[in-house]
């Protein structure tokens, strides 16, 4: 008689399908472990972007166009900052030589001189680049190991950029055409996981990500573009290169645009142009910085519904350790952290032992005894 399995499986099986399931588990995310950041790229602007993607799917009544549409646009939105760098970094370096060749250098200020260690040799180069440019850039000859070095890991960067725009834009266009199916799939899986808590945690996850877009990434846009725009009415060469780069620096929420502001202003003022210089000044701090300060508190609070010091933990967190990418990922765990604490602090405590002991004993006195 051959021997027949039994519809209850033992311990045995039970441990053999769980290590079944975890080797599998785990060769998936090794085999996506290398488009793991273009597949989260791509799901933080599907998640941003869903509430306009549905406008236009209901104008458009095909879910297929409307994912292409909204892939291009992806495209669109990252490819015109990188085309206007490259071509504001031309005009910089023609501004630059057409400076140097009509006006005579300034020499290194002061404090330059008294800093520990590298003052002396700072100014000492300064000083021969003020006297003679020529000398000085044949000079720097034997730094061409080292400066091709540096710019093949530039260009090898930009092509891992463009790369992970093309790789990301392809996932983007497959979570907009099947969202519905993959959102159905989630809350299913976070329902058996946590049943109505986890779909809750789903919600804040999808709302902070949302809120870290508008918030984050929106003010440092905004605080960029007005950059530019006082930067050209100042007069400062290359506007946009500048903007684009207090934008980037505007995505960590420290107040680092003066690292770009301060020295633009500083040359207005060496210029002689006193009253573009202190126009610059007041546009730095209460336009760019006063954007800082109103737009994202508000824009944040208004997505997630979380205090602003756990997404700004968050942020800062997440870029610390993660990188660029940390900025979302650091956000979306302190604000499913948050809420889960915040939630299991609200919920009302059991009585004690000792307690429900004493209640019983009460009752069973106050009950009539027997004659």
């Amino acid at each position: 008689m051959r021997p027949s399995l039994s519809d209850r499986p033992t311990h045995a099986e039970q441990i053999i399908r769980l290590l079944v399931a975890a080797a599998l588990l785990a060769g998936s995310l090794y085999v996506l472990m290398p488009l793991l950041a273009p597949i989260i790229w791509a799901a933080i602007f599907v998640i941003s972007s869903w509430p306009l993607f549905l406008r236009l799917r209901q104008r458009v009544r095909n879910a297929s166009a409307a994912a292409t549409l909204a892939t291009l646009v992806l495209l669109v939105l990252f490819a015109v900052p990188i085309a206007l760098m490259a071509t504001s970094l031309l005009d910089l370096a023609d501004s630059a030589l057409h400076y140097s060749r009509t006006r005579d250098l300034p020499g290194p200020p002061e404090f330059v001189s008294t800093l520990p260690w590298i003052g002396p040799s700072i100014a000492w180069r300064w000083n021969e680049a003020v006297a003679d440019v020529p000398a000085f850039l044949a000079s720097l000859r034997q730094y061409d190991p080292q400066i091709r070095e540096f710019l093949l890991r530039v260009g090898r960067g930009l092509g891992q950029s463009v790369v992970l725009l093309l790789l990301s834009a392809v996932f983007a266009f497959f979570f907009f055409r099947d969202a519905e199916r993959i959102g159905a799939t989630l809350r299913n899986t976070a329902a058996r996981i946590a049943a109505q808590r986890g779909i809750d945690l789903l919600h804040v996850a999808a709302a902070t990500t949302r809120s870290v877009v508008y918030g984050i990434v929106g003010t440092a846009a905004t605080q960029g573009a007005l950059a530019a725009i006082g930067l050209a009415i100042a007069g400062v060469p290359a506007p946009l290169l500048l903007g684009l780069f207090v934008g980037m620096l505007a995505l960590i929420p420290i107040g680092l645009t003066g690292v770009i502001m301060l020295p633009a202003c500083a040359w207005l003022f060496m210029e002689g142009q006193l009253g573009w210089g202190v126009f610059l000044t007041l546009w730095a701090v209460f336009v760019v910085g006063g954007v800082d300060n109103f737009m994202r508190p508000l824009l944040i609070s208004r997505g997630a519904r979380l205090p602003l010091a756990v997404v700004l933990t968050g942020v800062l967190g997440g870029l610390l350790t993660m990188g660029v990418l940390g900025i979302f990922i650091g956000a979306v765990l302190l604000g499913v952290v948050y809420v889960m604490l915040r939630d299991w602090a609200e919920m009302q405590p059991l009585p004690a032992p000792v307690e429900q002991e004493e209640k019983a004993e009460e009752t069973i006195e106050d009950q009539p005894r027997p004659r």
